[in-house]
């Protein structure tokens, strides 16, 4: 790291003295450069991830105040990481810094919809890490950011006009500096209260365009769109939250989704086929069997609902009948390879 002769801060440290830091990164000399840093700023409490799943873990089993994530981690990187902490209420407000290698302008503008509070560019110096610090906590302290979230609780008592006209005037700043999915999302769940669908769907929907993976968002205009009988596009938004959730493994989240989705959209083919999914990852082959069945009654013809029904049928050790789905999969579809594959290995007699 680049030494500097800034003079030491740590008086006067910008986040209280027991902020606690998460540091995700595998190279050790990084993790030697910012503890360096947050030592000089005033700083003393941090965990290390050296991987992203290791970060996250560490994330849902300690209470931390802030995230410091390398872009590039093992297992999973730090974009994604950012990504699914943002997504989880419990953690969306921790401010989260990226550290990177290089960037590109696509890097930012995703990093930036994912509701990173800040890039670093290598090679670090302290005077960066401290400016950085200054800065997020400058706009988090912000006296129209903290009014902003006064109001967020306030609205949902106030008449809908009055609310509406307060969080316009409030957080025309806010949202000016940093665009905030979080806002958009309270602005959304006081229009909701109202009864203003349309406004509401409007807010949940920007939140999505800021942060991709925000599920609470995505599951209330899904409720909005069933609210106002509009089946297709609510099972479209319940959806694309139930992907999350199986992204991030929670698939108990995911499981709950998709049966809200089937009794939405009964002729969903693929929300079926995820049902059988998730039942054959908890081990309950009947249910899966089941799903799988439904899923085929609404098109007989789709090849990977015959797959999985063949890899369920090898899990079960029911050979001929895994072989036959195979074949019906191949049938649909000559160009599968993986189903051909494994027919391969079941006639020279491999284990799978």
């Amino acid at each position: 790291m680049k030494t500097e002769t800034r003079e030491s801060n740590k008086k006067e440290a910008i986040y209280p003295k027991t902020t606690t830091f998460l540091l995700a990164t595998a190279s050790k000399d990084l993790r030697k450069s910012i503890i360096s840093a947050l030592n000089f700023i005033g700083y003393s409490k941090y965990f290390f991830g050296r991987t992203g799943t290791e970060a996250w873990e560490f994330l849902k089993g300690i209470p931390i105040d802030f995230v410091i994530a390398e872009w590039q981690l093992p297992e999973m990187d730090g974009f994604v990481l950012l990504k699914i902490t943002k997504s989880d209420e419990t953690f969306a407000n921790i401010p989260f810094v990226l550290i990177a290698d290089e960037l590109t302008r696509q890097k930012v503008i995703d990093a930036g919809k994912a509701g990173v509070s800040a890039i670093l560019l290598k090679p670090l110096t302290i005077g960066l890490i401290q400016e950085k610090l200054e800065k997020i906590y400058a706009l988090l302290e912000d006296p129209s950011t903290k009014q902003a979230e006064k109001l967020i609780e306030e609205g949902k008592t106030l008449k809908y006009d009055d609310a509406l006209f307060n969080f316009r005037i409030s957080f025309k700043k806010v949202t000016t500096l940093l665009e905030s999915a979080e806002i958009y999302f309270n602005i959304g769940y006081i229009m909701l209260g109202k009864g203003k669908y349309d406004d509401a769907l409007f807010n949940f929907r920007k939140a999505t365009q800021i942060n991709s993976a925000f599920i609470n968002a995505y599951r209330m205009m899904g409720q909005i769109y069933q609210k106002m009988g509009r089946a297709k596009e609510a099972g479209e938004a319940l959806e694309a939250a139930a992907e999350l959730y199986m992204d991030q493994d929670m698939f108990d989240n995911a499981e709950k989704i998709y049966t809200e989705i089937a009794k939405i959209n009964p002729d969903s083919v693929n929300v079926y086929n995820t049902l059988g999914i998730l039942a054959r990852k908890k081990g309950d082959s009947k249910v899966a069997m089941a799903y799988y069945k439904k899923a085929l009654k609404v098109n007989p013809q789709d090849e990977n609902v015959y797959y999985n029904i063949g890899r369920l049928n090898l899990d079960i050790k029911r050979f001929d009948e895994a072989r036959k789905s195979f074949m019906a999969a191949l049938n649909i579809n000559p160009d599968f390879r993986e189903a051909r594959n494994i027919l391969r290995s079941l006639d020279l007699g491999l284990s799978l």
